[in-house]
């Protein structure tokens, strides 16, 4: 396991690594979920052994936003390990090609370019996007009482005020001041409440957070960078409309079964907001479910998973 608890004991987690791997004989292909420092170990296997590397890139690893400090592409010393890892390996899978190369003009603060492509100009390893997949049974939609007028939103590590801007939660607070009649559901952490409308709840299992989706009408996805989330596609099948960012794969997660938020400005989110009860069914509820029950389940990513491993 690669988790080093400190950064002076990342040098070691390292060599660790290179022992295991030099000690491993029977493998010939390495798979690594995310790029970063533990992509760097395996690619140098490539280099030195002729052993296949495949990167999975899941969204931190392929941008950069210097206001908030986040991105792999932000630190000086992951940004060489990403260089290194991605040159170098066989094959890039993104959860969506935005991963790659995008360019985003939902806020000013946030570079208007990112992606792998765009962070590394010369690059020549190929990728294929492969998206997440879902099996919809585990995210039943319960239509057997009306949905409230509840905003849901999943963002975990809220404590740190790092993560509650990259998570829309000041959007998200934003809106729910100016909509009184809605309530609003953040579960991730606790946060000191400021408003009668809002709650936060800690982190919870999946079968509790599927009776939370159940409840809401609405699922918000404010975040300024992601890669394929995976709440906001629980929430779908669950049921739940969503209003989302204009950034990285979320639009077309949604397409036209939500709403997308193109600049960041909480007049645009709260016009969404309240269009909502207007539009809302039992048919509008199937619709949205379905669309992430027939496009991104777990067979169409295991299948192209396969086939992109065949062909490394």
């Amino acid at each position: 396991m690669f988790a080093p608890k400190t950064k002076w004991m990342l040098p070691l987690v390292m060599f660790g690594q290179f022992v295991k791997l030099l000690l491993t004989r029977n493998y010939h292909l390495i798979v690594c979920q995310f790029g970063g420092y533990h992509s760097f170990v395996p690619a140098l296997f490539k280099r030195l052994f002729g052993k296949k590397l495949i990167i999975v890139v899941g969204g931190y690893d392929a941008v950069a936003l210097p206001h908030i400090h986040y991105g792999g592409f932000q630190n000086k010393w992951m940004r060489k390990a990403l260089v290194y890892s991605y040159s170098n390996a066989n094959l890039i899978l993104p959860v969506h090609h935005s991963l790659m190369r995008s360019t985003q003009h939902y806020t000013p603060e946030s570079p208007t370019h990112q992606g792998i492509q765009h962070f590394i100009p010369h690059l020549k390893t190929p990728f294929i996007e492969i998206p997440n997949g879902y099996r919809a049974e585990r995210w039943p939609m319960d239509t057997s009482k009306v949905r409230e007028k509840i905003c849901i939103t999943v963002a975990g590590g809220l404590g740190e005020h790092r993560r509650f801007i990259l998570k829309g939660i000041d959007m998200v607070m934003r809106a729910a001041e100016k909509l009184p009649d809605f309530k609003f559901i953040i579960i991730g952490g606790e946060v000191q409440r400021t408003l009668k409308n809002v709650e936060f709840v800690n982190e919870v299992k999946n079968e509790a957070l599927s009776s939370y989706f159940n409840q809401a009408m609405i699922y918000l996805q404010l975040s300024l960078s992601e890669g394929f989330p995976n709440a906001l596609c629980e929430a779908m099948l669950s049921g739940c409309i969503p209003v989302v960012s204009n950034i990285a794969a979320m639009p077309t997660i949604v397409e036209n079964e939500g709403f997308i938020i193109e600049k960041k400005e909480v007049d645009l989110l709260v016009s969404a907001i309240q269009q909502i009860p207007n539009v809302h069914s039992v048919d509008k509820m199937v619709r949205v479910r379905n669309r992430i029950s027939a496009q991104y389940t777990e067979e169409r990513r295991t299948a192209e998973l396969l086939k992109a491993i065949a062909k490394a």
